[in-house]
């Protein structure tokens, strides 16, 4: 138990942010617009959201995110930044889900539930602390209670996965209530711990950022950006502009009835008979008055919910041709992006045409040029070949004509060295037999 309230003490202080300050009247003038403000007997000025009947708070529109300050009901609604962190909700048989405003901001007002494999949680009703809805003096209806299983209590579809009220009243018996809170202010909810050891993986949790102006809530990165300013005033300070006035009173269960039945009537005892009528027939024409009363009222709420219905019904219709004129522009503008790009890439392809025909004819030029350059290269390869040729043959001829003149000469010396000898031979041969060779051999 001491570790439980280290862990209470030990969070930031939720409260309004600094430096945002407002009166009730804000709150009577920025939800003007998004529903109507009703004069109720019991409570004052409450206010309805301008929703389907199936509407339900901190279930319709919106999702749980844990924050620094607990769990934070994040809405999707314009307006969610008021009757979601502000006051009480309480459920009339008549008018259905009614906001009554307070100044004291909180990350949500609800009591939650845990067990049976689910949390679950319900809206806080009027006049309803913190500590009373620990204890048994304080039951929210079984039918305002939402269970979702532990798994996708954070998750923005949950409501995927509620059964519907018929089992909720089974599924109270197998839970208890979270009763940790922030200093008696509000009640924090499922911890980061707790649902950790639940499902088995850790929650991310948000930081609160601060918004100047109402708007929708949102989350971005790791922020919870909501507009939370202090209230300062009370509720009697301020008043809406257009106001309601509830038909009947409420009895003791906060719920309308309609002044008449018994009440006020005279049994007729110690006053005369005619008397008693008379004061029967008042009372009757006050009843009179007072159905006439109510069943103009219910016409007026009747033609109001069917100009509701039909300024909805305009307002979607001029949504639904504003989209349909957004998907003609943007078809358009998509169009003449296509045929821009068509044309553009027309216009790359000629030029890229261009550009290979350019190259192709500078490749044929090339082509020319290394054919030319081959040609002449070929004709001067020619007469190197044919100037060399004749060189080679000019050379061998006047090789073989100096080898002829060498041979002549040796063979002109061969001669003349043969001459001398040849002589005396003759010589020899023409002396007479007898005395020419007697004498030379001698």
């Amino acid at each position: 138990m001491a570790l439980g309230w280290l862990l209470v003490f030990s969070m930031p202080a939720a409260k309004a942010q600094p430096g945002a300050t407002v009166t009730m009247q804000t709150f009577y003038d920025e939800l003007s617009p998004y529903g109507e403000w009703i004069n109720d007997p019991s409570y004052g000025y409450v206010w309805r959201p301008d929703i389907g009947g199936d509407f339900r708070p901190y279930y319709t529109g919106g999702h749980w995110a844990l924050t620094e300050y607990g769990n934070t009901w994040v809405s999707d609604y314009d307006w969610g930044w008021a009757p979601f962190h502000y006051g009480r909700w309480t459920y009339d048989d008549y008018y259905g889900w009614v906001w009554i405003p307070d100044t004291e901001w909180g990350p949500a007002w609800v009591t939650w539930r845990d067990g049976g494999g689910y949390y679950g949680w319900a809206p806080m009703g009027p006049n309803v602390s913190v500590s009373l809805s620990f204890g048994s003096g304080y039951v929210a209806p079984y039918t305002w209670w939402t269970f979702i299983p532990y798994n996708y209590v954070y998750s923005p579809t949950f409501y995927r996965y509620y059964r519907g009220p018929r089992y909720n009243q089974t599924i109270i018996n197998q839970t208890t209530i979270i009763n940790n809170s922030y200093h008696n202010r509000y009640v924090y909810g499922p911890r980061s711990s707790d649902f950790q050891r639940r499902v088995g993986r850790t929650p991310q949790v948000y930081n609160i950022t601060n918004i100047n102006r109402p708007q929708r809530t949102n989350i971005r990165g790791n922020n919870v950006n909501i507009y939370r300013p202090e209230v300062m005033g009370n509720r009697g300070s301020a008043r809406p502009q257009r106001v309601v006035d509830a038909p009947g009173n409420r009895d003791n269960g906060g719920r309308f009835v309609q002044p008449g039945g018994n009440q006020g009537q005279m049994q007729g005892r110690g006053i005369d008979r005619q008397r008693a009528q008379q004061v029967q027939q008042q009372q009757h024409s006050q009843q009179v008055i007072e159905n006439n009363r109510q069943q103009q009222w219910d016409r007026q709420r009747a033609q109001q919910v069917e100009q509701g219905r039909q300024q909805q019904q305009q307002v979607q219709r001029q949504q639904l041709e504003q989209s349909r004129m957004q998907q003609v522009q943007q078809q358009q503008v998509q169009r003449q992006q296509m045929e821009q790009q068509r044309q553009q890439q027309m216009q790359q392809q000629q030029i890229q045409r261009q550009q290979m025909e350019q190259s192709r004819m500078q490749q044929v030029q090339q082509q020319q040029v290394q054919r030319q350059q081959m040609e002449q290269q070929r004709q001067q390869q020619m007469q190197q070949q044919q100037q060399q040729m004749q060189r080679q043959q000019m050379e061998q001829r006047q090789q073989q004509m100096q080898r002829q003149q060498i041979q002549r000469q040796e063979i002109q010396q061969q001669r003349m060295e043969q001459r001398p000898q040849m002589q005396p031979q003759r010589m020899e041969q023409r002396a007479p037999d007898g005395g020419g060779h007697q004498g030379f051999r001698r």
